[in-house]
């Protein structure tokens, strides 16, 4: 079975790096290649023979019809020839040359860390040891859970996938790995969903050799189903919204219309409007509401919001380009009209199959509603089987893999045609990969299949209703001998922490539910809530620490600035200082020197004042006896009076000119340094 993992994965290798591909069976052409050559297998007409031998190599079933395919394939490519009428032999030095073993050799390192990583995820996290045989069981049963997508479009129903034992715990456990990686180590996630994507590719050989790939002939209406228009509207997650908002942009794209019957509209819209009764209720019951109410609760609705939410779901469809028709008139071409009663039992018997603990009465309207639909795409077919998606007209298109199998089914009951043909109804998977297959290399159909398993791996980890029943029968006997409080009690029966505990305790085995589950349940609920306030008082503590260190650091800084400012200051004041005590010398030094001067001219000037004075005296006294004009003595008297005068009314006198004079001679020379002069450097002169 490990075989099968690892021919999944590289199928989806073989697409993304072989060279020669160029459609979609070129990508199983280097698995033939490689089988021809270790098996030495030299009869390419022996299709049974190479059917069971890539089955043991490879682990994958491939019927006899598309074996044929695949080699006639192989054959046009060269690596085949003809040496007499219908006997076909192996090209060997061409297929010597092929890069295939490259390819898986790469491919072995990636394949070995995602089973040593499940390996020890289970031993951690859920105490179960496993070996690499029950690794691949445990995957295969997963991808088998969603095989029906597929397969149903073959005429026997056949799958790709090996027998396996059926295990809940198994399939439970790949996907709490899944959601795990998905989360937390997005490359592992990728490893599988190559994987699974390995799986479309697989089974879709089921139906290729079928013609069904064939270019577009005409435009088709594609049908949707309520269960699409929960994607679209986001009650299912943003990834379901994304997958189906690609989908719808991959059918357009291929020349399809998008229509949605009124009664699937109906409802929808009913669901919707069921809600608004307990949106606000105070007996609300999360296990017994459906998901639409599940999903407004987490978003907080009321009643208003329900309302505002049905208000504009016409808007929804324009967005999405979908429109809105009736049913066909019931009394019109009986001849195409089904056996709704017949084809009513045939899906409740399929669902019975799948599903042990299905409750027919509880599903009643759901039921009616779906065999409406494909009664009615039964009719607008009117009779036709068509062989290609164009030939459809109209097509049902169902994110309810039980349905498109009861319609192939039923359809082929009651109107056995030999060849093959697309039913009525097919699944949303089922027509993805349809359209593919014209353009493997070009299309990203990936994207889609990658967040349809991310939905399915978060929808699959809640717990069914099954377990919730068993499970809330067990809370009520706690209740009642009251090992618990009333506050623990409500916890367990309305908080979303509690179903994902449940889940991960069980892993969807009824036989784990006992009349310990609610209290070791509530136990693990404490536990994390102390883990989580551990967690918190650590990451306060050091978001603290960090803001304390951060501010030390930040005071040390502003300590340091304001340390190295006030040095700034104090060498500026220690300059200023400096340049104040060398100015002030500079002027004292000029003011000395210009004071001796003003003395020595002012005594000079004072003492010629004086001689002429006494000398104008002696001369007026006849003292001395000189011969001097009498207007130059009456001038030189009055010229002494006047000075006498001005001295004792306006106080001029010699010290007031020596003054002025120093004042003016000190500040011409402070100028001549470039110093402005002040006030007191030139008010006087001292002693």
């Amino acid at each position: 079975m490990k075989n099968v993992i690892k021919s999944l994965a590289l199928l989806k290798v073989t697409l993304d790096h072989h060279p020669n591909i160029h459609d979609y069976l070129d990508i199983f052409v280097p698995f033939l290649t490689s089988l021809i050559k270790k098996r030495n297998i030299t009869d390419l007409r022996d299709i049974g023979k190479i059917c069971n031998a890539f089955e043991e190599e490879y682990g994958l079933k491939i019927p006899y019809h598309p074996m044929l395919s695949l080699v006639n394939k192989a054959i046009s490519k060269g690596y085949g020839t003809e040496v007499s009428k219908g006997i076909f032999v192996p090209v060997l030095d061409k297929i010597n040359t092929d890069e295939f073993s490259q390819l898986s050799f790469e491919h072995e390192r990636n394949f070995k860390i995602l089973f040593s990583k499940y390996i020890e995820f289970c031993s951690s996290k859920h105490q179960i040891s496993l070996s690499e045989e029950e690794v691949s069981n445990h995957f295969l049963l997963l991808l088998k859970e969603h095989d029906i997508d597929i397969m149903f479009a073959h005429d026997e129903g056949e799958t790709i996938l090996p027998q396996v034992t059926e295990s809940t715990t198994g399939i439970n456990l790949a996907y709490d790995f899944l959601r795990t990686i998905y989360e937390k180590d997005r490359t592992t996630f990728q490893i599988f969903a190559d994987i699974a994507f390995g799986h479309i590719i697989a089974s879709s050989i089921l139906f290729n050799y079928k013609n069904s790939t064939n270019p577009p002939k005409a435009a088709v209406n594609f049908f949707i189903d309520t269960g699409i228009l929960f994607g679209l509207s986001g009650i299912n997650g943003e990834y379901e919204k994304s997958v189906y908002e690609e989908l719808l942009r991959l059918l357009k794209a291929n020349g399809g219309k998008i229509l949605v019957f009124a009664h699937t509209v109906e409802e929808f819209l009913n669901i919707i409007e069921g809600c608004k009764y307990w949106i606000d209720n105070p007996n609300y019951d999360p296990y017994k509401a459906n998901r639409a109410l599940i999903c407004f609760k987490s978003w907080g609705y009321h009643v208003s919001d329900i309302d505002l939410f049905i208000s504009r779901f016409p808007k929804l469809l324009t967005t999405y380009g979908i429109e809105q028709v009736n049913r066909p008139d019931p009394n019109i071409d009986n001849n195409y009209q089904l056996s709704e009663i017949e084809f009513q039992n045939t899906l409740v018997e399929i669902y019975r199959k799948s599903d042990p603990y299905f409750d027919e009465e509880e599903k009643e309207s759901t039921i009616y509603l779906d065999v409406q639909s494909v009664s009615s795409i039964y009719k607008l077919r009117k009779g036709r089987h068509p062989r290609t998606i164009e030939e459809c007209g109209v097509l049902f298109i169902t994110r309810n893999s039980s349905l498109a199998y009861a319609s192939k089914l039923f359809e082929k009951r009651i109107d056995p045609v030999e060849r093959f043909y697309i039913p009525t109804t097919v699944t949303d998977v089922f027509i993805g990969t349809i359209l593919w297959l014209r353009s493997p290399i070009s299309t990203d159909i990936q994207s889609i299949f990658n967040k349809r398993l991310i939905a399915n791996c978060y929808a699959a980890l809640q717990p069914t209703k099954q377990i919730r029943k068993l499970f809330l029968a067990e809370v009520e006997k706690v209740e009642k001998e009251k090992l618990l409080s009333a506050d623990e009690i409500t916890l367990l029966r309305t908080s979303n922490v509690a179903m994902e505990l449940l889940q991960e305790t069980t892993l969807g085995d009824r036989s784990k539910i006992t009349s310990q589950t609610p209290i070791e349940i509530m136990d693990e609920i404490r536990a994390r809530e102390k883990k989580m306030a551990r967690e918190e008082l650590e990451s306060a503590k050091k978001i603290f620490e960090e803001k304390e260190r951060l501010t030390s650091s930040s005071l040390a800084e502003k300590d340091q600035e304001i340390k190295r400012k006030q040095q700034e200051i104090d060498d500026r004041n220690a300059a200023l200082k400096k340049a104040n005590e060398e100015r002030k010398a500079l002027v004292l030094s000029i003011t000395k020197k210009v004071q001796n001067r003003a003395n020595i001219i002012t005594w000079f000037v004072f003492g010629i004042f004086v001689v002429i004075v006494v000398v104008i005296q002696l001369i007026d006294s006849d003292v001395i006896k000189l011969q001097v004009n009498s207007p130059i003595l009456i001038g030189g008297k009055i010229f002494f009076i006047i000075i006498s005068l001005l001295n004792l009314l306006a106080n001029f006198n010699f010290l007031k000119i020596k003054q002025r004079y120093f004042a003016f001679i000190v500040k011409k020379e402070l100028k001549s340094y470039g110093i402005e002069p002040h006030e007191d450097a030139t008010n006087g002169e001292e002693d």
